[in-house]
Order: structure tokens, then sequence, then C-alpha cells
């Protein structure tokens, strides 16, 4: 961790504490029914677990994220409904084969800087797709990603540690606008501390 991304940290925690303070109940509103993090963070997860995921998957987490789940948090707090805990990671692996986990997660992310339509699938995947996906289980849309919120972050690949809307039942996918995950997850407190409408972090409707 360089020393500008230390002090974002730092920021981001000084933020998350003035959410706190400012009270829950002031941000129901805005943050949907279903969210109840309660600006909370869960424990940051131990150095020798992240490695053993690491280890046990033949990968290295992007750096930011993997800093922030090992300095600040592991899981709670976070966009949308929250950051998931690392159970859940490997969500975007559609075979449920251990084996294919793996080597879906190795595989570098197909997806680019770009807006996608409706034919993202075959732009990515090529004509045959289709039989790839469903009957070779041979390649996965969502190779190189793992699940860290109801969204997925490239852990290989060209964009790696970006972060792209996601969805289990290949909707289109975005990439988000944020370079990074400090600036993305920073992006969320402001949008909440400043009474910003900011719908792709799933605030709604700006001042509580």
């Amino acid at each position: 961790m360089n020393p500008d991304e230390g002090k974002q940290l730092r920021r981001m925690e000084t933020k998350l504490i003035r959410l706190r303070k400012n009270g829950w109940a002031n941000y129901t509103r805005v943050l949907g029914e279903y969210v109840d993090h309660r600006f909370l963070l869960d424990p940051p997860y131990p150095e020798k677990d992240v490695r053993s995921f690491e280890t046990g998957f033949g990968i290295t987490l992007p750096s930011q994220f993997r800093t922030f789940i090992t300095t600040l948090g592991s899981s709670g707090a976070g966009p949308h409904y929250g950051l998931l805990s690392k159970d859940w990671y490997t969500s975007t692996d559609l075979f449920e084969d251990p084996l294919k986990t793996a080597r879906s997660l190795q595989d570098p992310c197909p997806l680019e800087e770009k807006k996608y339509g409706d034919d993202w699938l075959e732009e990515i995947g090529g004509d045959d797709w289709e039989k790839r996906l469903y009957e070779d289980q041979s390649w996965n849309p969502l190779q190189g990603m793992i699940s860290i919120s109801s969204l997925g972050c490239a852990g290989s690949g060209p964009l790696r540690g970006r972060l792209f809307t996601i969805n289990m039942d290949l909707w289109t996918p975005g990439i988000c606008e944020s370079s990074s995950f400090f600036d993305w997850y920073e992006a969320w407190l402001d949008a909440l501390l400043e009474g910003k409408d900011n719908n792709a972090m799933g605030v709604w409707d700006g001042h509580p």
C-alpha cells in the first residue's frame, strides 16, 4: 500500500464513522428497506485466511480490495446491499464444480472498458458461446471475476481491479466509472454524506 492509498483508507474510515454518528435512521430511505449493515464492517480477515483463499484457487486478489479486507473490514457496509464475505467471492462461477471454479477464476476477464449491448455474449464469446457455456462448460462470461457486492471485481485481465455490474442471469454488464476499488467505495460514502443521487451506488433520492 502506497502512502496515498494509506491516506485514502484512513479517510474512508473517518467517513464511515461520520455516517454512523449521523444515525442509521437518517439513511434507511435512501438506501432501501433491505439494507441493514448500519455502516458497520466486520473485522478484517487475517492475512493467513486471505492467503489460503488465494492459494486454494491459484489467484491473487486485486491489491486495493485485498488491502481493504485485511485492514479496514472484511464485509458489511458498502454500496447496494453491502460487501460480501469471501464465501461469496466464487459465486461468479456458473458451473458449481470445484475444479472448474479455480480455472474460471484464473482465466482472464473477457470484459473491456466499453458499453455492451444485448449481443454482449456473442461479442465476447463468439457465435458458439452457448455451446461452450452450457454444453462443454469450457467458458464462462464471468470468468476472471469475483463477486464482492451486487457487482463483480475483475481479478485478472487488462482491467484487473475494476468493478462491473453483473448478474447471474447474464444481463448486460456495465463497467463502473470509478477506476479503483478505493475510489468506488469512497464515491459511495461521499454520495451519502453529500446527499447526492447515485443510483449506480444504490443511493436513491439524494438527501435523507
